[in-house]
């Protein structure tokens, strides 16, 4: 993953080619400034002409010259063929449910403008100068969460071209003064993304990244709470089987720990829920960097359909007029990050349950020699026994969300489309494994804090004892039976903000 998001006074360049997961944050979070290079604007430019040469032509161009999905055989009057591009906007704008909040729209709008940057749309390039002018005004489109199914978020670009156009609503912020007018072909190639679905990848993966850090921090806590053994952890296992995800977690922990006396209890081997735990996590690593690899090719790529390219004009999948092409293809079927998605869900439930299991162990007399449920010792108290109750409940929400929905099939438009990713329905389960991890992950941090207060530990390095630290100043130290659902909240909010990043 590139580096960390950009500041609110940071600018991020957009060149089609190299945008990332950090800059989609910085811009969608933090309010980035965004710019455009020179030779992306060069790009942007040649596509359009392109297309109008093509469109000169008289080439029949779908979605320009022609209906759409099962309309496609249906010819657009060459003098309709403005009021057209408008007309699939209103006809698309048909989302329903929440309405997606500003960040996420942010995320989408800058996704958008990068990918047509990339040159594939022959769009016009005033498209993406309106995309850009709600950017910095901070207004943003109001777009609904249903629509898309994984072939292209065409309620949510539709919804995002009519709000350009002077139509559509708008959420916070002053909207642009001045409403674009869409040309020719312009409606399709501004729907024909994924941007919505992608944007919000993008900011759950950031999220993703800080709350694996904070998970192998708090495992180092729970080790310590034990008295695990450090060999789990030891260099020499992780270069034996030679994966990056296990190694980095393994780090992680060795610098929490430093030089505690891990390993005290004096046990041949400690329970999966510690000695396996760089394997868990650390596939969980692993399937976040393949999912931030192709949030990466995604959202630098020119996806739209059809694809307006230079060519000699022979391909069997192209209209023509010279060297100018437009070419018919599947390329918003987003199948590479549908499977992503599910690869990732699936991960993070793993890391649940481990983290599940340390739960319990903490609790366990027989491994830190602590009362049990780590009460006050008061005849009958029920200490943190509840909290295996409340991380049970969210690990069933996680396990729900780790369903694979990457293969369910669907036929639409008159029987033409009969395939989908269903990646949106996979952001949002991400989404939902995400909140639910934090809420098993906290619970798991509240009760090895209180064991290494009952047992007076310390992480035996400075980053390790800052970490518990901040952790302690969030929760609080009675030890007496009460509700415990506020530390709970607090400390799912520091697995979420990225208590192992310091």
């Amino acid at each position: 993953m590139t580096g960390p998001a950009a500041r609110a006074s940071a600018t991020v360049e957009l060149d089609g080619r190299s945008l990332g997961v950090a800059g989609v944050t910085a811009v969608a979070r933090d309010r980035a400034n965004v710019v455009v290079s020179a030779a992306a604007h060069d790009r942007l430019e040649a596509s359009w002409h392109r297309a109008t040469r093509v469109l000169g032509g008289g080439a029949r161009i779908y979605g320009r010259t022609t209906g759409v999905g099962a309309n496609l055989s249906e010819p657009v009057p060459q003098e309709r063929m403005r009021h057209h591009s408008l007309a699939l906007l209103r006809s698309h704008a048909g989302g329903v449910g929440t309405v997606l909040g500003p960040a996420e729209v942010r995320a989408l709008l800058v996704v958008r403008a990068n990918q047509l940057l990339a040159g594939g749309s022959g769009v016009q390039p005033l498209v993406v100068d309106g995309i850009l002018a709600a950017l910095a005004s901070g207004a943003t489109p109001v777009v609904h969460s249903l629509g898309g199914i994984g072939t292209g978020d065409l309620t949510a670009m539709a919804e995002v071209g009519l709000a350009l156009a002077g139509e559509g609503d708008w959420q916070e912020g002053t909207r642009p003064a001045q409403p674009i007018e869409f040309g020719v072909g312009d409606g399709l190639a501004l729907m024909s993304s994924n941007a919505c679905t992608l944007g919000s990848a993008a900011l759950l993966a950031t999220d993703a990244a800080r709350i694996l850090s904070s998970v192998d921090a708090v495992l180092g806590c729970s080790v310590l709470a034990c008295g695990g053994s450090p060999s789990p952890f030891d260099p020499r296992v992780q270069a034996a089987r030679p994966f990056r995800g296990p190694s980095l977690s393994a780090g992680r922990v060795r610098e929490i720990l430093g030089e505690s006396a891990a390993g005290a209890a004096g046990r041949l081997q400690d329970p999966f829920g510690l000695r396996c735990a760089p394997q868990l996590n650390g596939a969980a690593q692993d399937a976040l960097d393949r999912f931030v690899d192709v949030l990466e090719i995604e959202v630098n790529a020119a996806s739209e359909n059809p694809l307006i390219a230079g060519g000699d004009g022979t391909s069997t999948n192209a209209e023509a007029k010279g060297n100018e092409v437009a070419l018919a293809n599947g390329n918003f079927l987003t199948s590479e990050l549908a499977g992503a998605l599910d690869q990732l869900r699936n991960a993070l439930a793993g890391v649940g349950l481990g983290s599940l299991a340390r739960l319990g162990l903490v609790c366990d007399p027989s491994m830190t020699g602590l009362t049990r449920f780590l009460s006050d010792g008061t005849p009958g108290a029920s200490g943190v026994m509840i909290l295996e109750y409340v991380a049970q409940a969210a690990m069933d929400r996680l396990r729900l969300a780790a369903t694979s929905t990457s293969c369910w099939p669907v036929t639409i438009s008159a029987g033409i489309e009969h395939l989908a990713s269903h990646a949106p329905l996979g952001v949002e389960q991400l989404g939902t494994a995400i909140e639910s991890l934090c809420l098993v992950v906290g619970a798991e941090l509240v009760a090895s804090v209180r064991a290494l207060d009952l047992l007076g530990a310390v992480p035996g390095s400075p980053t390790g004892r800052a970490l518990l630290e901040r952790a302690r100043a969030k929760l609080s130290s009675e030890l007496v039976d009460r509700p415990l659902g506020p530390d709970v909240s607090a400390a799912a909010s520091l697995v979420l903000g990225g208590l192992g990043d310091g």
